[in-house]
């Protein structure tokens, strides 16, 4: 059995590399789009889903498709993908503080 996991993510990679020794990466086309009438935890599982499905979708055979998302959050401010560099820098900034 394949098993494909639907990120980009190094860490992700990293961490499945613990527990499956092989597996090939394709990353999902569909857009990231957050639903506000769900909760933050539905929402995670929603978009893991949907990335997961569209790999699937585009592949064939016996095989597992793995789907993950990450949402951060701190006082009920959502923060996404940073933009840049000097995005980046100011959200940890957010985040660390009291």
């Amino acid at each position: 059995m394949k098993v494909i996991l639907a990120s980009q993510s190094p860490r992700r990679k990293e961490l499945l590399q613990l527990i499956v020794p092989k597996f090939q990466i394709m990353v999902s086309n569909e857009e990231e789009k957050l639903n506000d009438k769900l909760s933050i935890e539905e929402q995670v599982v929603q978009i893991a889903h949907t990335k997961a499905k569209n790999v699937y979708d585009r592949t064939a055979g016996d095989r597992i498709v793995i789907g993950s998302d990450t949402i951060v959050t701190k006082n009920g401010k959502i923060y996404g993908k940073a933009k840049d560099r000097s995005h980046a820098k100011k959200m940890i900034k957010e985040l660390i503080e009291r």
